[in-house]
Parts: C-alpha cells; sequence; structure tokens
C-alpha cells in the first residue's frame, strides 16, 4: 500500500493468538481486505501457531501482510520484550486484538507504549479454578478494564456477560461481526445437484448441515441423537458435518452405534463453505454456548433457515422469521424443530429467504467494516482519551 493512502487512515495491527480455523481467524481475511479497501495500511500479527496457521495463505492471497511475533508462554518476559521492542519499531496508529494472549500484549503495547488498543471478544468466556487458562482470564480481564480504549462484545447478551464477569470498567461497545455476502447463495439446481453428487448426496435427500470445530461444546452429538430419531419418519433424512476437532473419534463411534453410517457424512475441514451450504436445505447449530457463530451468518446468506440453541446471542441473531431456537442441551426439542421445519417447503423457503434479508441488513462486511472505520478514526485522532 502506497505511503500516502497509509498517511489517509492510518496503519492498524489485527493481532490474534494464531490463525488456525475457528471462526475468529477466518474473519480475518474479509474484514483487513475491507479495511485495505478504504484506505487503511493493515497487517496481522500472529502470536502462535495454531494448526498451520492456514488462514494466513488466505490473508496473503487477499494482500494482507501477515507475520509472527512468537510468544509460546506468558512467562516468556525474553519474548514479550522482544515484540513489544517491534511493535514499538512498527509505530502503528491502532493495535486491535482477538484472544486471550494478544489481548494481554495489546494491554502492554497500551500501557507502555501508548498504541491505542481495541479488543474483540469472540466467545462469552468465564474463570473459575485455579488452573492457567483462568489466569489468562484474570490477566486479560485486568488489560481490559484498566488499558484498553474499547472493547467489542459482539451482541447484547455478550455485553451483559463481560459484566457479570468482571468488565465492570472496560470500556464496552457492541458491534456485530459481518462477513463478505457475496460467495454465498441459493445455486442454480443443475449445480446444486452437482455438489451433491459430488458428495455422494441424491437430488432428492433431505439435508441438514452444520459447520464447527468438533469439541463438546457445540453439541454436535445432540445432532447426531436427534437424528437417530428422525431417520424413520424421514426416510431420505441425510447430516453433513463439517469441521475437524479432537471430538471427531468420539462421533465416529456414536454414529457407528446407531447404525447412521449411511446418513451421516462427516468431510473434515473444508475451504469451500459456500459450495457445502449450497447443498444444503437446513443448518443446524445445537450448541452449548456462543456469543455470534459467524457460521450462522453465512448459513442466513446462503438463504437457509437455521435451527439453534437458545442461547448467547443467538437470539439477536435468529428469530422465528428465520428458523428456530430451542433450548440447548434438549434432543427431544431439537428433533422436534427440525421435523417441523421440514414439514412445510414452502414456509421452509420463507425461512431463508428472510434469513438472507437480515443478514444483509446487520451482518455484512460493508456495515462492520464502516462500523471499524468510524470507531478507530476516532480512537487515533490526537488527544482522544476513552
Amino acid at each position: 500500500m502506497s505511503k500516502s493512502r497509509a498517511r489517509g487512515r492510518g496503519r492498524i495491527i489485527h493481532m490474534i493468538d494464531g490463525l488456525g480455523h475457528g471462526g475468529a481467524e477466518r474473519l480475518m481475511t474479509p474484514i483487513l481486505s475491507g479495511l485495505a479497501k478504504v484506505g487503511y495500511d493493515v497487517q496481522v500479527i500472529a502470536l502462535q501457531n495454531k494448526d498451520g496457521n492456514q488462514e494466513a495463505e488466505r490473508l496473503k492471497d487477499h494482500g494482507v501482510p501477515v507475520r509472527s511475533l512468537p510468544i509460546d508462554k506468558l512467562k516468556r518476559a525474553d519474548q514479550i520484550a522482544a515484540a513489544l521492542w517491534a511493535l514499538r519499531a512498527d509505530k502503528p496508529g491502532l493495535i486491535h486484538a482477538h484472544l486471550q494472549f494478544s489481548i494481554i500484549l495489546s494491554g502492554l503495547a497500551r500501557c507502555t507504549l501508548g498504541i491505542p488498543s481495541v479488543v474483540t471478544l469472540h466467545t462469552d468466556q468465564s474463570g473459575t479454578g485455579f488452573d492457567r487458562e483462568t489466569l489468562r482470564f484474570g490477566l486479560s480481564n485486568a488489560f481490559m478494564n484498566r488499558c484498553c480504549d474499547r472493547v467489542i462484545c459482539l451482541t447484547e447478551a455478550s455485553k451483559r456477560h463481560a459484566v457479570a464477569q468482571g468488565l465492570d470498567r472496560a470500556p464496552l461497545a457492541v458491534l456485530p461481526n459481518g462477513i463478505d455476502l457475496a460467495p454465498y447463495g441459493a445455486a442454480p439446481l443443475h449445480v446444486r445437484a452437482a455438489l451433491r453428487h459430488r458428495l455422494g448426496l441424491a437430488e432428492d435427500d433431505t439435508v441438514l448441515i452444520s459447520v464447527a470445530v468438533l469439541r463438546p461444546e457445540k453439541g454436535l452429538d445432540r445432532l447426531i441423537a436427534a437424528l437417530d430419531r428422525l431417520v424413520i419418519t424421514h426416510p431420505r433424512l441425510k447430516l453433513v458435518i463439517v469441521g475437524d476437532g479432537a471430538q471427531k473419534e468420539a462421533l465416529l463411534r456414536q454414529i457407528a452405534r446407531a447404525g447412521l453410517e449411511n446418513r451421516v457424512l462427516m468431510t473434515g475441514y473444508r475451504t469451500d463453505i459456500p459450495d457445502l451450504l449450497a447443498i444444503a436445505d437446513v443448518f443446524v447449530l445445537p450448541t452449548l454456548a456462543d456469543a455470534l457463530p459467524t457460521v450462522v451468518i453465512e448459513a442466513m446468506a446462503s438463504r437457509l433457515p437455521v435451527i439453534a440453541s437458545n442461547v448467547g446471542g443467538l437470539p439477536e441473531m435468529i428469530g422465528d422469521d428465520e428458523g428456530q431456537l430451542v433450548p440447548p442441551d434438549n434432543v427431544p426439542a431439537l428433533a422436534d424443530a427440525i421435523a417441523g421445519v421440514l414439514r412445510d417447503d414452502p414456509t421452509r423457503l420463507a425461512m431463508g429467504a428472510r434469513a438472507l434479508d437480515r443478514a444483509q441488513i446487520e451482518f455484512s462486511i460493508e456495515t462492520q467494516v464502516a462500523r471499524l472505520s468510524a470507531l478507530y478514526d476516532t480512537l487515533m485522532k490526537p488527544g482522544i482519551k476513552r
């Protein structure tokens, strides 16, 4: 980016613990690309290697510089000092931090170097016990309360949770994530049929899809249990689970015990999420806890009705017009909701259309970039105090 353009809006560093497969990581590319388009000099700093930092390549493909400032452990004072020295040399106008290590380092940079700091809380975290995770939680809270210029919560529910978890002195604001809606949408019938054929699905199959990191809090075992209740009354019902993670083997064992091997397709980690969503009829996320799941926005942009747990920020995303919310950890209610949405095709399609309308109004990347730009420009003005 040219120096004159950088001077126009300023240099912004987005700092993140790693660039693996999570929702926060996948958001980096559309956000940074959008900020670059409106005149910021942007770069990403990753503090650790997560799953090979595969999102780094996607960022570089979009012209966003990515570099590493290694911090293996918070007790590595030498690494923290080196990172602060590098940030001092960079002279960014602002650091936007994502996830715990980055929150702590950006707080140190704010306190010691005076670099304005913004944090996004991507999950509703809690700190209990005496383990390392709780220590990091306490440290990050301390820096957000004392050193941060703005702490972004994704929903009003997340803001209430943050206050309850000790962020009572932090400058909190609500700013939902957005995505690039362009790659998503209902595919033409012949394209949809070809995509299904590639996955071994028939044109007349009814396809549920869920996209998530395979970990217990996503509740995918409940979804498999709900499918087991539905297969007798829905002989063409199939489930596609997209993602990878520590729970994979346990889920495969559950599928085998239920005799659902011909009903459930586990794709593993994929980058072609828009194509996979295009082959589905309903999106399901039985999560036990979530703030503002990016994949729900992706599903809405794909004209899919959404069935999800009534937790976190999901009630601020999905209403009766766009899908259905169910109590978390309630397999009968989840099965009933799926059956209800599948009962009437015109209603299901109307829900998908309204989901797209809501995504376009509330969750587009253009809306998020405009809101972030206004915040950055305010915080980078000389003499501005939080």
